[in-house]
């Protein structure tokens, strides 16, 4: 972000974004459902971290386990807001591929995980990738309505990760990390926190 522009900042109205990555996923399919596990994690971490926020609509990928943790979110801090389904908070295909390289590299990484699961580690290993996922999130917070002040979105990592302000002091988050995000009326964000950094937990592997 450039400077100088502080001021004019300050008279805007902000927004808050809550980006929250899915809950724990299975396996077999192209597109698995939750585990049990992960409905489970979606309610203890919206409980925990979003209770009491006032949330008008929740945006999320277009994946079961989007659609799954949504539902989840609603029930768990027992509200009725609208939901809309949006590509941007999904990886493509080809995305996702390249995710899972990132990972791979991520997990051999001479200075260890704290580093290779870093945002600014996966820029310099894939920087079309991350490239790619910022637009897709940047694009998305254009299209939130000017009234909305406080909205959940629900999607998947790198996606709600590659606009963080502080890469270089981020983690990609485990299942149901939520960032928050602070954007003003044209959609550009402000700041960005880590509030809650997910679960990092084994999936239960299927009996051979």
């Amino acid at each position: 972000m450039s400077g100088g522009c502080g001021s004019r900042r300050e008279t805007m109205a902000v927004r808050t974004v809550y980006a929250m990555r899915h809950g724990q996923k299975g396996f077999g399919s192209d597109d698995p459902s939750l585990t049990e596990r992960g409905r489970e994690q979606v309610a203890e971490a919206v409980k925990k971290y979003l209770t009491g926020v006032n949330f008008k609509i929740i945006y999320h990928g277009t994946h079961f386990r989007h659609q799954e943790s949504t539902e989840i979110a609603k029930e768990a801090l027992e509200i009725s807001s609208d939901t809309f389904q949006t590509p941007l908070l999904s990886l493509t295909d080809s995305m996702n591929d390249a995710a899972n390289q990132c990972a791979m590299a991520g997990l051999k990484h001479p200075d260890g995980l704290a580093v290779g699961f870093r945002v600014d580690t996966w820029i310099k290993t894939n920087r079309v990738l991350m490239n790619d996922c910022f637009e897709q999130f940047y694009d998305f917070l254009q299209q939130i309505p000017k009234k909305m002040k406080n909205v959940l979105a629900i999607s998947s990592s790198p996606i709600i990760e590659s606009v963080t302000v502080n890469p270089e002091k981020t983690w990609l988050l485990g299942e149901c990390g939520i960032i928050k995000y602070i954007i003003d009326d044209e959609g550009t964000i402000i700041s960005s926190e880590t509030i809650f950094e997910g679960f990092f937990e084994k999936p239960p592997q299927k009996n051979l």
